[in-house]
C-alpha cells in the first residue's frame, strides 16, 4: 500500500511592490513535507514570483491530504480543520485586514510549491 501525503495551505499574502504600492493575493499552495518545512522556516516568500520589494504578511491554514490505494480503490483522507496556521510578518492596519478578508472571498491563485 503506497501512501502519498500532501499539504494544501489556504490563505493570504500581503506585500509591497517597488513603487511603494501595497496589495495582496488569496493563495492555495499545494506542496509536500519538504515544501511545508521550507514555508515554515521562511514564510515571507513571494510565492507568486511577482517581483515584490517585500512580502509584509502571510497567514495560511494548513490542511493534510493522504492518498493511498486499498484493494484497487484510491482512498483520499483530507483534514476538515486545519492542522496548523502559519502566520508571519508585520501587524496590519484595520483597512489592510478588511482588504485581506475580502480577498478570501475570491478564488485563490493555485501555486505548486517544490
Amino acid at each position: 500500500m503506497k501512501k502519498q501525503i500532501r499539504y494544501e495551505l489556504d490563505g493570504v499574502m500581503f506585500g509591497t511592490d517597488w513603487y511603494g504600492n501595497k496589495g495582496g493575493n488569496h493563495l492555495l499552495i499545494k506542496t509536500n513535507e519538504q515544501g511545508l518545512e521550507a514555508i515554515r522556516k521562511e514564510p515571507l516568500q513571494d510565492f507568486i514570483n511577482f517581483g515584490l520589494q517585500s512580502v509584509d504578511y502571510v497567514c495560511f491554514k494548513v490542511f493534510r491530504i493522504e492518498k493511498y490505494e486499498r484493494n484497487g480503490y484510491l482512498i483520499t483522507k483530507e483534514t476538515v480543520e486545519p492542522i496548523e496556521t502559519i502566520e508571519a510578518g508585520e501587524d496590519l492596519t484595520e483597512k489592510e485586514e478588511e482588504f485581506l478578508m475580502d480577498l478570501l472571498l475570491e478564488p485563490p491563485d493555485v501555486i505548486n510549491y517544490k
